[in-house]
C-alpha cells in the first residue's frame, strides 16, 4: 500500500539505499584489505620485521640490514622460532626460459631471493615437491599458479635470461601455494636460494630479516640477547677493546622489532608495501556517512507521510487493532522497503564488477570473493532499517485520536524542525565531502605541476635490454643509431627511474665519522640532459666513463650536511673516488618526501649496476608512437630473442604520476562517493519540498488570491533552504579544515588551504538544492488557487 500510495518517494528511496549499500560494500573491500593487510599470514602476531633507524630520513626506520647483523642477532637466540631472509620488497622482472624435456618455452615472472628460515617464517606451504632441497645449488621454487601459467612441473629446468643457457639453469624442486594477495608477498612468483652469498660483508646493507619468536611478549627479550650476542663476538676478535662495548650499548638503541602486520600502516618504517592510515579511516567514514544519509532519507520519508497516514492508523485504532501490533507493522514495512534496496543493491554491485571501479580497489569486488562481507553489509542495513523504523512508529501511533480529523501535524513546528534537522546533517556531510574531494584533487594536481627541479618536457622513459646498459660502448653505439631519428633530440642513461622513493643507499666513513647518501649511478650527460644546474665545480664529461674508480657529484645538501668539499674523497665502488661537483637540489623523490644528501655517480668501466633506464627527449610536433616502434626496434637488434612487448615506453609524466597513485586513487574514489553521497542527499531534499508544497496548497492558494506573485512563492520555500545550508556551510568548515589539514601534514610540500574551496562547496550545495526546490516548487506555485482551497 505504501509504495502503491507514494510511489515517487518510496522509489527514491529504495533507489537511494540500494546506492548506499552498493557503495558501501565497495568501500569496505579496500577498507578491509588495508586492515587486514600481512594479517592472513599464518602466526603473523609472532611475525617480526627487524629495522634500524634510517641514515637518510630522520624518524624512519629501514630494514635493510648486513647479513652479519641478521645472522648475529638471531642465531642461538632462544627466544627465536626461526629467522632469515624474506624481503618484503626489492622483488625484479626477470625473463626465464622453461625446459620440460626437450621443449622450451619462454616466460616472464617477478622472482626474488630468500634463504630457509624466511620461507618457514611466513609460513609457506609447498603443494608440490620437496621445500629441503630449496637449499641445494641451483634449485628454485615457484607459486601455484606461476607453475599452471608457464607450464612448469617438479624436475623442469628454468634459465634465467632471454636465450637458453645450461650453464645458467636451476632446477625446480617445489610448487607453494601463492602467498595472500593482501600481503607483501603477494607478488612472488619464483624463489631461490641466498645461500651464504655476503654473508661476512659487513659494508652490503641490502637485506630482510623475518624473526618469528616463540611469542610475542618475548620481543624486548630478543633485543636483550641479540646484544650479549654482538658483545660476545666482538670479544672474540683479536682487536677487541673496551670502547667497542659502548659502541654496542649506542647502537643496539638504533634497533627495533616491528610486527609484520603493523608495516603497512606504521608511519615511520620503510618497510614494504605503504598504505595511509588517514586514507583508510577516511573511507570507512564514507561507507558510514553514505548509509546514514540514505537512512536520514529514509526515516524523513515515514515523518513525511505521518499527516497522510494518520487518518488510517487512528482509524485502525478505533477498531480495535493494538498499538503494539501497528508498531510491530511499520517496522516490518522499514524491513521491507531495506530488503527490496538490499536486492537492488547486488544488482548494482553485479553490474560495476567489470566497470572501471575495480581499477581503484587494491582487490577483488567479485562477490564471490567477499560474501561474508556482503552478508555484514545485509546485517547492518536490516538493523538500521529497525532502528530507522522505530521513532516513526512510535511517533505516528502517539497521537490522540481527535487529530485523525484535523490532520495538521505537517504544519506543526516540531515536524519541521525533526525534517529540517535531519536534512542538515545531510548538507554537512555532503559540503564535507566535497571541500576533501577538491582538496585532494588540488595536491596530485600541485605535485603532478610541481617544478622539481629538471626538465620534464617532452620527456619519454622506460627499460632497455642490460646489454645495452651494461657498457658504456654499447651505449654510445644504440644512442647514435637512435640520433639517426631527427625527432629524437637526445638521449641519456641511468640505472632505475630518477623519482623514486628509495634507491641505493651508501654508506661511508668520511674524516671519523660516518656518513650515508643516496647513489644514482647514470650516464655522462645526465645532469645535462635534465637540465640540473652544477653549483660548485663542474659537470661529469666523456672522459669520467673511462674512470676506473668513478666519479661523483653531490647535491647542495649532501655538501652541506655532510661537510664535503672539492678537495675531498669519498669511497667509490673500488676505492677513493673523487667529488668533481655539486649539484642544486632537486627533488628526486616523491613530493612526500624532503630532499636529503643524494649523489651522482659513474661507476666507469667497471660496473655492477647496468644504465638500462633511458630517457630520451623528443620534438614537440613528433609522432611518439612511430618513435617508441623504432626505439623498439633498435632494441630487438640488441636482444634478437626478446620480444616487442618486453619494451613499454611513457612519458615522465605518467611514470611521476605512478608514484601518486594511492593519492590519484583517493581522488577518484572520494569524488565519486561525495557525489553518490550528495546525490541521495538531494533525492532527500527533492522528498522533502514534494511533501512541503503538498502541505502548504491552502496556504500557496491564500497568497496567490492575495496578489502573491510566483517569484515570491518560490522564495518563500528556498528561504528555509538557504538559511539551513548556511548554518550547515558554518559547522562544516571547521570540520573540513581539520580533517584536510591533518592529511596535507603527510607531504612534506603541499597545496595551500584555499579559502575559495570551502566557497565553491557551498555554491554548488546551493545551487542543487535551489534548483531542485525551484522545480519542485514551481507547480505548486501555478496551481489554481480555487482549486487548492476548495479541496482544503
Amino acid at each position: 500500500m505504501t509504495l502503491k500510495r507514494f510511489y515517487v518517494s518510496s522509489l527514491l528511496n529504495i533507489i537511494g539505499l540500494a546506492v548506499a549499500f552498493a557503495t558501501a560494500y565497495l568501500i569496505m573491500v579496500q577498507v578491509r584489505f588495508d586492515f587486514t593487510y600481512n594479517k592472513s599470514i599464518p602466526d603473523n602476531e609472532r611475525i617480526f620485521v627487524l629495522e634500524t633507524k634510517s641514515q637518510y630520513e630522520v624518524g624512519k626506520y629501514s630494514s635493510s640490514l648486513s647479513r652479519h647483523i641478521g645472522e648475529t642477532f638471531s642465531r642461538n637466540n632462544s627466544t627465536v622460532e626461526c629467522y632469515g631472509i624474506m624481503p618484503p620488497n626489492g622483488v625484479y622482472y626477470s625473463n626465464i626460459v622453461v625446459r620440460n624435456g626437450e621443449e622450451s618455452k619462454k616466460h616472464s615472472v617477478y622472482g626474488t631471493r630468500a634463504t630457509m628460515g624466511g620461507l618457514e617464517a611466513v609460513g609457506i606451504k609447498v603443494v608440490n615437491g620437496d621445500l629441503s632441497r630449496f637449499n641445494e645449488p641451483q634449485t628454485i621454487i615457484i607459486s601455484e599458479s606461476t607453475a599452471k601459467r608457464i607450464g612448469a612441473e617438479i624436475g623442469s629446468l628454468i634459465c634465467f635470461g632471454d636465450v637458453w643457457d645450461i650453464n645458467n639453469t636451476s632446477t625446480l624442486v617445489a610448487i607453494y601455494k601463492d602467498f595472500p594477495k593482501n600481503s607483501d608477498y603477494k607478488y612472488f612468483e619464483a624463489i631461490y636460494d641466498y645461500g651464504d652469498d655476503y654473508i661476512n660483508d659487513l659494508s652490503e646493507w641490502s637485506f630482510q630479516y623475518l624473526v618469528k619468536l616463540h611469542s610475542a611478549a618475548d620481543k624486548d627479550r630478543y633485543l636483550e640477547i641479540a646484544k650479549s650476542n654482538n658483545i660476545d663476538y666482538l670479544k672474540s676478535l683479536d682487536d677487541y677493546s673496551e670502547s667497542d662495548i659502548e659502541d654496542i650499548n649506542n647502537t643496539m638503541s638504533r634497533f627495533r622489532l616491528i610486527p609484520i602486520s603493523e608495516t603497512y600502516f606504521s608511519p615511520d618504517s620503510q618497510t614494504g608495501v605503504k598504505g595511509n592510515i588517514t586514507t583508510t579511516y577516511t573511507l570507512f567514514a564514507i561507507a558510514i556517512l553514505v548509509i546514514v544519509i540514505a537512512f536520514i532519507n529514509f526515516i524523513n520519508f515515514f515523518m513525511a507521510m505521518v499527516p497522510q497516514r494518520l487518518h488510517g492508523v487512528n482509524t485502525y485504532r478505533v477498531y480495535g487493532c493494538s498499538l503494539s501490533q501497528m508498531r510491530r507493522n511499520f517496522i516490518f514495512e522499514s524491513i521491507g522497503l531495506a530488503l527490496m534496496a538490499l536486492g537492488l543493491a547486488v544488482i548494482f554491485i553485479l553490474a560495476v564488477q567489470d566497470s572501471m571501479i575495480r581499477e581503484f580497489i587494491s582487490t577483488s569486488i567479485l562477490i564471490k570473493d567477499n560474501g561474508g562481507l556482503l552478508i555484514a553489509i545485509v546485517a547492518t542495513g536490516l538493523v538500521f532499517a529497525v532502528f530507522a523504523g522505530i521513532y516513526p512508529a512510535f511517533y505516528i501511533t502517539s497521537f490522540p485520536l481527535a487529530l485523525a480529523a484535523k490532520g495538521r501535524f505537517g504544519a506543526s513546528k516540531s515536524g519541521k524542525r525533526l525534517r529540517y534537522t535531519l536534512v542538515g546533517i545531510q548538507f554537512i556531510i555532503s559540503i564535507s565531502l566535497i571541500v576533501c574531494s577538491i582538496f585532494i584533487k588540488l595536491q596530485h594536481d600541485y605535485m603532478m605541476r610541481y617544478d622539481m627541479g629538471f626538465n620534464k618536457d617532452m620527456l619519454l622513459t622506460g627499460y632497455l635490454p642490460s646489454k645495452i646498459g651494461n657498457t658504456f660502448e654499447d651505449r654510445e653505439t644504440f644512442t647514435s643509431e637512435l640520433n639517426k631519428n631527427a625527432d629524437i633530440l637526445d638521449v641519456t642513461y641511468a640505472n632505475g627511474k630518477l623519482v623514486a622513493p628509495g634507491r641505493m643507499g651508501w654508506g661511508r666513513d668520511f674524516k671519523g665519522k660516518s656518513i650515508n647518501f643516496q647513489c644514482y649511478p647514470v650516464a655522462y650527460n645526465f645532469l645535462d640532459f635534465m637540465g640540473i644546474d652544477i653549483v660548485e665545480g663542474r659537470d661529469f664529461s666523456k672522459s669520467d666513463e673511462r674512470d676506473t674508480l668513478g666519479v661523483f657529484i653531490f647535491n647542495e645538501s649532501a655538501r652541506d650536511e655532510l661537510e664535503l668539499t672539492l678537495e675531498d674523497k669519498i669511497y667509490g665502488h673500488c676505492g677513493e673516488t673523487e667529488i668533481v661537483g655539486f649539484c642544486k637540489n632537486f627533488n628526486y623523490k616523491p613530493l612526500q618526501y624532503k630532499v636529503s644528501p643524494f649523489s651522482f655517480y659513474i661507476f666507469g668501466p667497471i660496473s655492477w649496476k647496468s644504465l638500462n633506464h633511458i630517457y630520451f627527449r623528443v620534438a614537440p610536433n613528433a609522432d611518439v608512437d612511430k618513435i617508441i616502434e623504432f626505439i623498439k626496434d633498435e632494441a630487438i637488434k640488441y636482444s634478437p630473442t626478446s620480444n616487442r612487448d618486453d619494451y613499454s615506453f611513457e612519458f615522465f609524466d605518467e611514470e611521476l604520476g605512478k608514484e601518486y597513485y594511492q593519492e590519484k586513487k583517493l581522488t577518484t574514489l572520494i569524488t565519486l562517493f561525495s557525489l553518490i553521497s550528495i546525490i541521495i542527499s538531494l533525492m532527500g531534499v527533492f522528498g522533502l519540498v514534494l511533501f512541503e508544497t503538498q502541505y502548504s496548497r491552502k496556504e500557496i492558494a491564500v497568497r496567490r488570491v492575495n496578489g502573491a506573485t510566483v517569484k515570491e512563492i518560490l522564495s518563500i520555500f528556498n528561504k528555509h533552504f538557504v538559511r539551513i545550508i548556511l548554518i550547515c556551510f558554518v559547522i562544516s568548515v571547521p570540520i573540513c579544515y581539520y580533517i584536510v589539514d591533518s592529511w596535507l601534514k603527510g607531504f612534506a610540500y603541499r597545496t595551500p588551504i584555499y579559502w575559495w574551496v570551502f566557497a565553491i562547496a557551498l555554491l554548488i550545495v546551493m545551487a542543487i538544492t535551489i534548483g531542485i526546490v525551484v522545480v519542485r516548487s514551481w507547480r505548486a506555485a501555478n496551481a489554481n488557487p480555487v482549486e487548492s482551497l476548495t479541496n482544503e
